[in-house]
Parts: C-alpha cells; structure tokens; sequence
C-alpha cells in the first residue's frame, strides 16, 4: 500500500506543478486508474497470447469492449478513491511524504517513472506480440 500511495503523491505533485492549483486529487486519481486499466488490458492481451487463442479481447464487438474498459476502470476506481482520496485521504498522504529528502525524492521517483514508461511499454509490447500470435 506504501508505493500506491507514494504513486498518487508523485503524480498528485505533478498535477500541482502542471495546474499551478492544490485541488487536483481528482486529476491524481484519474491517472492512477488509467495506468492500472493499461496493466490489466495489457495482462489480458498477454495470458491471450501465452493461450494462442483470442478468449476475450479480439472476441467482443468494439462497443462491448469500449463498455467493458469503463466498468473495469469503475471497479478499479472505487477502492482507488477509498484508499486514497475519501475522508481527506490525499491530504494524510502528502504530509506523509512531502518530508521526504532529496536523495528519497530522486530514487522514489525513478522509480514512479519506471512504472509509468514500463506500463506504457509494456502495452504496446503486448498489443504487438498479441497481434502477431492471435491476430493470424
């Protein structure tokens, strides 16, 4: 639960410089629910390929599918929004870290950033070597 949390802090910190505003939980939040989306589409793409067989991704009709990534990022939002922002949340959060150190700061957000590239990278990886096995 610490490195969820350090993620929302570093991307609710980003959002601050960004929007020159404190008030962008909502924005933090968001972010986190897409990158865990990302990973889950991406694990689905991968256990489809490790299968050899399309079980679910290139089965659904668009539509479905574009309904099934909004219920999916609902079921991901939720606890998100309970653990993280609900009841002043954020706020408990960011004293917990806003005292970290230099060197914490520059480690923790290389690893904040390594996620982040490697959620990415990982999607397009997915998306291709799931193309190539299912696709044919």
């Amino acid at each position: 639960m610490w490195a969820l949390r350090y993620l929302f802090y570093r991307l609710y910190c980003w959002q601050v410089s960004c929007w020159k505003d404190e008030d962008v939980w909502l924005n933090a939040l968001v972010l986190i629910v897409a990158l865990f989306c990302l990973n889950v589409v991406t694990l689905l793409a991968l256990a489809e390929s490790a299968a050899r067989t399309p079980f679910l991704l290139s089965n659904v009709p668009q539509n479905i599918a574009r309904i099934g990534i909004v219920i999916i990022g609902v079921f991901i939002a939720l606890p998100l929004y309970g653990a993280l922002v609900h009841k002043g949340r954020c706020k408990r959060i960011v004293r917990e870290f806003e005292s970290e150190t230099e060197d914490q700061r520059r480690i923790r957000g290389i690893g904040v950033s390594l996620y982040v590239v490697f959620s990415l990278v990982f999607l397009f990886a997915g998306a291709m070597l799931h193309g190539k096995i299912v696709g044919h």
